[in-house]
């Protein structure tokens, strides 16, 4: 029960700040910020984008941990709690090492946030 409300908690949070990762220019049709601006803006942490990933990073940390504590092998494998995991930085890292992923959209930040905490932090084999 307490994984679940823990769940929930980050789910609210994220929604709650999900909106500000869409533009809106002139009325028209919203689209998604590009990742590497989002990035940049979220370098700071007074910043909603430094909030939003944050979630993002809490968010799949969680997950990751309910599938170790079921017996299945974890997505990334780390020691470090997870409020200490600088997932800003790591996130930043990887798409500064991809350049193909500079240009998508910030609707991959997810996907991309589970490939660099998985090359940051490997499960042995």
């Amino acid at each position: 029960m307490r994984n679940i409300r823990k769940i929930q908690r980050v789910i609210v949070y994220t929604l709650l700040v999900l909106p500000v990762t869409f533009n809106v220019s002139s009325g028209q049709e919203r689209s998604a910020m590009p990742l590497n601006l989002l990035l940049i803006d979220a370098q700071n942490e007074q910043s909603m984008y430094y909030a939003y990933v944050k979630a993002i990073g809490l968010g799949i940390a969680e997950a990751n941990q309910n599938i170790a504590d079921r017996g299945d092998n974890p997505i990334f494998c780390t020691q470090i709690t997870k409020p200490k995991i600088k997932y800003t930085t790591i996130v930043t890292d990887y798409v500064q090492r991809n350049p193909a992923l500079l240009t998508v959209d910030s609707t991959k930040l997810a996907e991309t946030m589970i490939l660099a905490l998985q090359e940051k932090f490997p499960c042995a084999k």
